[in-house]
């Protein structure tokens, strides 16, 4: 919210600014219920169940659980205060929104990424009276944001037109050429509009015996977090989670006596979260079975080029194995996956068929058409210029956290340093953090 305010300030009218606290006091007696959901047993399924008028209370709440907790399925019983703070964080800012925009007529709405718990509560909130929202978020890098009338940009059918062969009136050739930057980029670390997390692998590293096996089976797996609370956008698929499904085809391949090697990559940002299962599978004693824990240094890229086929859940990795003409099999579902270059098993049964036969690739078109969309869409910023994720200038002026703790530093002493004993800490804070800097700076120099 700081940031925010910040932001506002710059513009050239006065913007009023209603808290929501204010909002909230009038219609507190309607947020009880949460006392009463909370003293029943709690499982994810069935909190995820809740509802309140159109309001998917329970999945909201689980939305932003899963990024607190970096756990795609985190037990509400097991955390009962968080889990109750957040229902009754989301049910205020759902109830006093209805409220407020019964009463004040409201032309359109903007709000950030609509998953979370509180940002959902808004998008609902406006569902219910009618009111236009525009759900934005960053477009194909950091200099451009999308608008999603009325749904959150998670929703695959405000994304289709984006990724069918007509958007954007352009040749093939020119798409060709757009994808084939993305897709290059992509293997390079490059991540337009977020962090990367390949930095810390060595390039062309691969796991031993990896190249002299008959054939090479890799399974990347994904984060699962940020689409678990989605289901209404994307169903479970064929499995109950990527765990259970990989263990699944571990133990079917060892009961077939699988003479090739299987190599399961952890996705590099599930390090420390209930996403990495790397434990688990090594318990499992195969002599095919490869584990590839988050932060190891094999080469992802590497590996999925020399694969004979690839096994994602729903991850882009999956898109790029068909783009450099790797059988790309898809295990859940994905943006991707209406395409027409992935192989779409319907079963267990169809996956192990899929992955026990030789595969030609599919066609490359899908893959084209995705990588143009991913390198293109969205609306560029006219006034703003990105630097970095957290940071940005509006107009040539710095909005970011590091102009926002110096105004702090200001606004507490009135222009005074050390005006505040809350204002010293803050200037000690920021003077070891500069220490720090140049500590570093100088040593690796």
């Amino acid at each position: 919210m700081g940031i925010a305010k910040a932001g506002l300030s710059l513009l050239p009218k006065r913007i009023r600014i209603v808290p929501l606290s204010s909002l909230i006091l009038p219609i507190s007696d309607e947020l009880q219920i949460v006392n009463s959901i909370c003293a029943r047993p709690l499982s994810y399924d069935a909190l995820y169940d809740i509802t309140i008028d159109n309001f998917d209370l329970g999945a909201a709440a689980l939305s932003t659980m899963n990024d607190l907790f970096r756990d795609p399925e985190p037990n509400p019983a097991d955390n009962l205060q968080i889990t109750r703070e957040v229902l009754f964080s989301a049910l205020a800012t759902y109830k006093a929104l209805c409220k407020y925009l019964k009463e004040n007529p409201c032309d359109m709405f903007y709000v950030f990424n609509g998953r979370f718990a509180n940002l959902r509560a808004a998008l609902r909130a406006c569902q219910l009276r009618g009111v236009p929202c525009f759900v934005h978020e960053r477009g194909s890098d950091l200099n451009s944001y999308v608008l999603a009338p009325n749904t959150m940009p998670h929703d695959p059918a405000f994304m289709l037109p984006y990724r069918s062969s007509t958007f954007e009136p352009v040749s093939m050739e020119v798409k060709e050429k757009v994808a084939h930057e993305f897709y290059v980029e992509r293997s390079h670390g490059i991540i337009a509009n977020w962090f990367s997390f390949t930095n810390q692998q060595q390039l062309g590293l691969l796991p031993d015996n990896w190249v002299q096996a008959s054939q090479r089976l890799a399974v990347f797996t994904s984060t699962e977090s940020e689409f678990a609370s989605l289901r209404d956008f994307y169903p479970r698929g064929l499995y109950p989670s990527q765990k259970e499904g990989i263990i699944q085809i571990i133990k079917d391949f060892a009961n077939r006596d699988y003479q090739g090697v299987l190599a399961v990559r952890m996705h590099p940002n599930s390090h420390d979260t209930k996403s990495d299962f790397t434990e688990e599978l090594r318990q499992i004693t195969c002599p095919f079975l490869i584990v590839i824990p988050p932060l190891n240094e094999i080469d992802s890229y590497s590996l999925l080029r020399t694969a004979s086929a690839v096994l994602t859940f729903g991850s882009t990795i999956g898109i790029e194995a068909a783009y450099w003409r790797v059988p790309s099999i898809l295990a859940a579902p994905s943006l991707y996956s209406d395409l027409g270059s992935t192989y779409n098993p319907g079963s267990h049964d169809e996956v192990i068929q899929c992955l026990l036969q030789p595969l030609q690739p599919k066609p490359i078109e899908g893959a084209i058409n995705y990588g143009f969309f991913a390198k293109v869409y969205g609306t560029r910023f006219r006034f703003v210029v990105s630097d970095g994720v957290n940071d940005c200038t509006f107009k040539d002026r710095k909005v970011g956290p590091d102009e926002l703790r110096r105004n702090l530093l200001y606004g507490l002493t009135n222009g005074r340093p050390g005006g505040t004993v809350l204002a010293r800490a803050l200037a000690e804070w920021e003077r070891n953090r500069q220490r720090s800097l140049y500590e570093k700076v100088t040593a690796d120099n």
